[in-house]
């Protein structure tokens, strides 16, 4: 039988997609299952309410960078934000989702040479690396200290120790852990890739849903136009992740040369994705966005209150988060009803340290009531654990 490389047979398999086919056969079987373990929205768009459709007709080849109509709203969305650069439609790069832009920016680290990526992190972030020879030199953040980043000079202590170090790539809002970096935060991090010349990656797919409005664009910040790279996402914008529509903007020339390399292996994003891209952008306005995004905090609140009244052994510390002991069960059928989550684990990079072993993640893309009949399946998974 011919070999299977070294590199897959020991890349960890997604804590998202872990159970994919799980959850496939216990349907099958009758079980009704409450799926939290990915960010998969439920609530229909006004794109699907108004009964738009994409007309079926012959789809070429778009262009490598992708459409220019999309890119130019893109950014012309930067200069709506209010940032000091002027993002033009040439610093703006199509990708099938934002994990092929990650992908596509470990050609830019390239192989054998390392980036620093705060955990827990994007578990996609993580596997790309390994599956292209990047190592990973993890910023530690714990659960008990609210997932904060370290101090600038700790991150600079990794960065001394591992001159191979190439780029800093950071979550934010973070994924998993929900945690929003503050002003000093990106400021930190922009002064210390300038001191080191390191790339500064922002992977930005969360940035529509924010509860606080505290989040701030990288591109705010003075003096890293020649390293800042943001990975952006339609995904969770307009509800939208089948799609695959992703993006990097950056002011780079350079970087903007050499990313054409990659994009035009891949030939181009698909078609009739780029529709449906312009038809969100052409119906669905900023006060749909906003009542999502009050529906979402409905959602948070409401778990909140009912996991601190059913479940006091858990531990909430941000908007999706949790610990207790539940160890590596996925979950328990009990009278054919259950619950999936996502394994904290999978968040981490692979070690024998078991981080996150106690940790897991729930996505609130169900509706306020199955949420809160989730949080009862947890109470039962959490005193079986207990009286086994």
């Amino acid at each position: 039988m011919p070999e299977i490389s070294a590199t897959l047979e020991d890349i960890g398999i997604s804590p998202i997609g872990k159970f994919d086919s799980v959850i496939s056969d216990a349907k099958t079987r009758g079980i009704d299952i409450i799926e939290t373990q990915i960010g998969n929205p439920d609530k229909p768009d006004k794109l699907n309410r108004l009964g738009l459709f994409i007309p079926l007709s012959h789809f070429g080849y778009e262009p490598s960078p992708g459409r220019e109509e999309l890119r130019e709203i893109i950014a012309k969305e930067y200069k709506k934000s209010g940032i000091k650069y002027e993002i033009k439609r040439d610093n703006v790069w199509l990708t099938q989702g934002s994990s092929e832009a990650i992908n596509f920016f470990y050609g830019v680290v390239g192989y054998g040479n390392k980036v620093i990526i705060p955990e827990p992190a994007y578990a996609n972030t993580l596997a790309l690396a390994y599956l292209n020879g990047v190592g990973v030199v993890p910023i530690p953040r714990t659960f008990d200290d609210g997932f904060k980043m370290p101090s600038p000079e700790a991150i600079e202590q990794l960065i001394q120790k591992n001159p191979s170090i190439k780029a800093m790539i950071v979550t934010n809002p973070s994924n998993p852990d929900g945690k929003i970096l503050s002003r000093k935060d990106i400021q930190d991090l922009a002064e210390i890739t300038r001191r080191y010349n390191l790339w500064l990656v922002f992977d930005s797919a969360y940035n529509n849903i924010t509860f606080n409005g505290n989040y701030i664009n990288p591109f705010e910040v003075d003096g890293i136009e020649e390293h800042l790279v943001e990975i952006g996402s339609l995904s969770k914008k307009f509800n939208q992740p089948g799609i695959r529509i992703g993006y990097i903007a950056t002011l780079s020339e350079k970087f903007g040369r050499e990313i054409m390399k990659p994009l035009s292996a891949r030939l181009s994003v698909a078609g009739p994705s780029v529709e449906v891209a312009l038809k969100c952008y052409e119906h669905i306005k900023e006060e749909d966005i906003q009542e999502t995004l009050g529906i979402y905090q409905t959602r948070v609140e409401a778990v909140c209150e009912a996991m601190s009244r059913l479940c006091p052994l858990l531990e909430v510390d941000t908007e999706e988060m949790l610990r207790t002991d539940l160890s590596d069960k996925f979950f328990r059928a009990n009278d054919n009803r259950s619950i999936s989550y996502a394994f904290a684990s999978g968040f981490y990079l692979q070690n024998s340290a078991r981080k996150g072993f106690n940790e897991f993640r729930i996505a609130f893309v169900q509706p306020e009531e199955r949420l809160i009949e989730g949080v009862k399946r947890l109470e039962q998974l959490i005193n079986y654990q207990l009286n086994s």
